[in-house]
C-alpha cells in the first residue's frame, strides 16, 4: 500500500459516521460524526474513516446503485437462461432432423448435455480468471462470446456431420457459459450488505426462470421456425442487454481490496457510498479508507493450482466438500430433471407435450425466488435447502400415482418447480459465501465443475430409466437424488446467513481461533 493512502488524514477506525436515510440529502462535505465518536480528521474531500475488509457488508446498506446491479445481474441471468432454456424443447425438432442418421431420444440429450461438459471447463477456467483478472472483465468477455458464438446455430448444415458440429458448438459455448456462471453470483455477494445477500440473489435468479419462460413463449409463438433459427435468436436481445449491462458494470472492490489496487477499489467505493440508500440507512459521502485484511499481502496473487491446494486448507477442508457434493447432487438431479422433463409430463399425461405447462412452471419459479426474499435470511440456506429437497421428493413420489389427473400432474410439476428456484437460490448463495474473497472465483468453480460432471452423467442415466423403467424409473432417479440432497444439506455445518464474508484463508483461521 502506498503511503498516501495511509496518511494522517484518516480517522480512528472506531468513528462512527452518523446515517442517512432515503429521504436525507447529505453530501460528503455535509456528513457529520456521531457525538459519541472521536473527532474526526478530514481530507480535502470530506470526512473519512476507517474500516476493515471484512466489514464492508456492515456498511454497504441497499442503495440505489445496487438496484441497478441487480437488474443487470437479473439480465445476464436471463440470458443464460434463454440460451440454455430452449435445448429440451427443441430436441423432438433435432431428433426428426438427424434421425435418418441414428439420432434418437438418448443420443439427442447430447446437444444438452454438450454445455455442460463445456462448462465444466468453462467453471475451472473462468473462476480462475475471475480471481487473477478480476469478476467485471470474466463477466464481459463470457457475455460478449456466447452472444456472438450462439449465432453459429444459423451455419449448421444437414447430415451426420451437421449433427456433430451442433454437439461441439454448443460443447464450445458452454465454456463461455460456464464462466458466466462462475462470476455472477461472486459479484452479487461480494458487492451486498451482510443482510441483503439473500434478497439481492433471490432477485437476480428470478431471471433464470423469467428467461426460461421467454424462451419457451417464444417457441411457442414461432412454431414454425427451424429449431437453427429458434436456437439462435430466442436469446438474440437478451444477449446484447447483458453486453451492454457486463460493460457499465464497475469492479468487485473487495477483489481489488485483496489483489492491491486500492486507489481504484476507493474510487469504486466511493461511487457506491455516494449512491443514497432506498430503504434503512447508510452513511452517504465518501466511502471509508478499507483496512486490508491481517497477514495478508496485497497484490500478491496466488496461481490457480495455489488457490486450488488452499480450499482444502483445514479452516475450509469440510466447507469445500460438503459444498461440492451438494453440487453435484442438486446439479445432476435437477440437470436430468429438466431435461426429461417434457418426456416425463408426457408419460404421465399420455399426450403431447405442454409447453403452456412449462412456461407457468417458469413464471411460478421466478415468483419463488421473489417468495424467497423473506425467506432466505430469516430461515437460513441450509434449512430450505432441506425442506425443498424434502418438497421435491414428495412431488415426484406423488407423479407415480396411477389415476393423476391432467389437473394434479400440473399442480405436482408448478410446485416441484417453485422448490427448485429456492433449492437453487440457496445452494448457489451458500456455496458462494463459504468461500474467502482470495479464492472465492476457484472455490466457486471447483465445485461448479464437479456439478457439471454430475449434471453430464446424470441425463443419460435418466434417459435410460425412462427408456426401461417408464416414468416409475425416471422418477425413482429423481426421488433419490432428492434424498441425497437432503440428507447432505443435513451435513451443512454452519449457515452463513447475515455472516461477515471471509476475505483470506489466514484472517479467516484467525478469527476461527479467536472464536
Amino acid at each position: 500500500m502506498k503511503a498516501d493512502d495511509t496518511d494522517g488524514s484518516h480517522a480512528k477506525e472506531d468513528e462512527v459516521p452518523v446515517l442517512a436515510g432515503p429521504e436525507d440529502t447529505g453530501s460528503a462535505a455535509s456528513v457529520e460524526f456521531a457525538p459519541d465518536a472521536e473527532e474526526s480528521a478530514s481530507s480535502k474531500d470530506g470526512p473519512v474513516w476507517k474500516i476493515k475488509c471484512s466489514q464492508l457488508g456492515e456498511h454497504y446498506g441497499f442503495r440505489r446503485c445496487h438496484i441497478n446491479y441487480i437488474c443487470i445481474a437479473t439480465v445476464k441471468a436471463c440470458f443464460g437462461a434463454a440460451f440454455l432454456g430452449t435445448g429440451p424443447y427443441l430436441q423432438q425438432a433435432i431428433m426428426n432432423d438427424y434421425k435418418a442418421h441414428g439420432v434418437d431420444s438418448v443420443s439427442v440429450s447430447a446437444v444438452t448435455i454438450a454445455v455442460a461438459v463445456g462448462g465444466m471447463l468453462g467453471v475451472i477456467v473462468g473462476g480462475g480468471l475471475a480471481d487473477r483478472y478480476g469478476r467485471r472483465s470474466c463477466s464481459l468477455i463470457s457475455c460478449v462470446f456466447l452472444a456472438l458464438g450462439n449465432l453459429l446455430h444459423l451455419a449448421i448444415p444437414e447430415g451426420q456431420l451437421g449433427f456433430t458440429l451442433l454437439v461441439s458448438l454448443r460443447c464450445v459455448l458452454g465454456i463461455f457459459y460456464g464462466g458466466l456462471l462462475a462470476v455472477s453470483n461472486v459479484y452479487i455477494v461480494e458487492l451486498f450488505c451482510d443482510d441483503y445477500r439473500g434478497m439481492a440473489m433471490c432477485l437476480s435468479s428470478a431471471g433464470w426462470s423469467f428467461g426460461e419462460f421467454l424462451a419457451v413463449k417464444v417457441l411457442e409463438g414461432h412454431q414454425g421456425w427451424s429449431w437453427r433459427f429458434s436456437m439462435s435468436l430466442t436469446p438474440l436481445p437478451l444477449s446484447i442487454l447483458a453486453c451492454i449491462g457486463s460493460f457499465i458494470l464497475p469492479e468487485s472492490p473487495r477483489w481489488l481490496l485483496i489483489t492491491g489496487r486500492q486507489r481504484q477499489a476507493q474510487k469504486d467505493l466511493d461511487r457506491v457510498f455516494a449512491s443514497k440508500p432506498v430503504f434503512g440507512h447508510a452513511f452517504v459521502g465518501k466511502a471509508p479508507h478499507v483496512l486490508p485484511p491481517p497477514g495478508w499481502q496485497q497484490g500478491v496473487q496466488m496461481s490457480t493450482a495455489e488457490a486450488l491446494s488452499q480450499l482444502f486448507h483445514r479452516s475450509v477442508r469440510r466447507s469445500t466438500v460438503t459444498a461440492t457434493l451438494l453440487y453435484m447432487a442438486i446439479s445432476g438431479t435437477l440437470n436430468a430433471t429438466w431435461i426429461y422433463g417434457p418426456a416425463i409430463v408426457r408419460k404421465a399425461l399420455h399426450a403431447k407435450d405442454d409447453l403452456e405447462l412449462f412456461a407457468i412452471s417458469d413464471l411460478m419459479s421466478a415468483a419463488a425466488c421473489v417468495a424467497g426474499v423473506s425467506l432466505i435470511e430469516t430461515v437460513g440456506r441450509r434449512r430450505l435447502m432441506m425442506f425443498t429437497s424434502f418438497v421435491k421428493i414428495v412431488c415426484f413420489l406423488l407423479l407415480l400415482r396411477p389415476n393423476n389427473d391432467l389437473g394434479s400432474v400440473q399442480c405436482l410439476w408448478i410446485i416441484s418447480s417453485f422448490s427448485t428456484s429456492i433449492l437453487w437460490s440457496s445452494y448457489h448463495l451458500y456455496v458462494t459465501e463459504i468461500y474467502p474473497t482470495v479464492v472465492r472465483g476457484v472455490g466457486v468453480s471447483f465445485s461448479c465443475a464437479f456439478g457439471r460432471i454430475a449434471s453430464i452423467v446424470a441425463p443419460p442415466l435418466m434417459g435410460m430409466a425412462l427408456k426401461y423403467g417408464d416414468i416409475g424409473g425416471a422418477v425413482a432417479f429423481a426421488a433419490s437424488g432428492c434424498g441425497i440432497i437432503f440428507f447432505l444439506a443435513i451435513s451443512i455445518q454452519r449457515d452463513t446467513s447475515r455472516q461477515q464474508l471471509p476475505d483470506t484463508i489466514i484472517a479467516d483461521e484467525k478469527e476461527d481461533k479467536e472464536n
